[in-house]
């Protein structure tokens, strides 16, 4: 089986769709309501413009903990997600992108800001380093599962693609 998260109406073909607008057992928000699946039940997870809406902090850690907990051992994650920005590794900057059909420069990310039902902002990427790299763990036990870092892109200067894996010994 394979879980899309927050398909709303227009769900992957071949994916079920755990959405706060189903109903019954499927319908539930990430980060607060399980997902109705046995443990390590699942071959992969997609969560397409959904996680900028399950707010920071330990809803967050809940929704990945969660996604960690359905998924099998080496099973991808894939997120698509807007960006506030993202740091270039050799010179932190906000990197100036066109909005489509007009010639104002912008800076990344206007994409995150524009709806207002965005209750949590992306870096890329270190939002998602934090749960894949060492280097960001936090100086107190949050109870966040790490994952293994796979691809990582940048899509326009603000939407980033990013796979992670449950670790094969997850």
């Amino acid at each position: 089986m394979k879980v899309e998260i927050g398909g709303g109406t227009n769900t992957r073909s071949g994916y079920k769709n755990f959405d706060p607008m189903v109903k019954g057992d499927w319908g539930g928000f990430l980060g607060y309501d399980r997902v109705p699946v046995e443990d390590a039940s699942v071959a992969a997870v997609y969560a397409s413009h959904v996680m900028e809406h399950i707010p920071a902090g330990q809803p967050r850690i809940n929704a990945f903990n969660e996604v960690w907990r359905i998924l099998v051992p080496g099973g991808p994650f894939e997120i698509v997600v807007p960006c506030a920005g993202y740091t270039d590794h050799g010179n932190i900057e906000h990197v100036p992108t066109r909005p489509m059909g007009t010639g104002a420069p912008i800076h990344a990310g206007w994409q995150m800001w524009s709806d207002p039902t965005h209750v949590s902002v992306w870096w890329f990427p270190e939002s998602f380093w934090y749960f894949c790299n060492p280097a960001f763990q936090a100086h107190a036990d949050y109870g966040k599962k790490m994952w293994d870092c796979g691809i990582m892109s940048l899509h326009d200067g603000w939407e980033a693609h990013v796979t992670l894996h449950k670790p094969k010994d997850g």
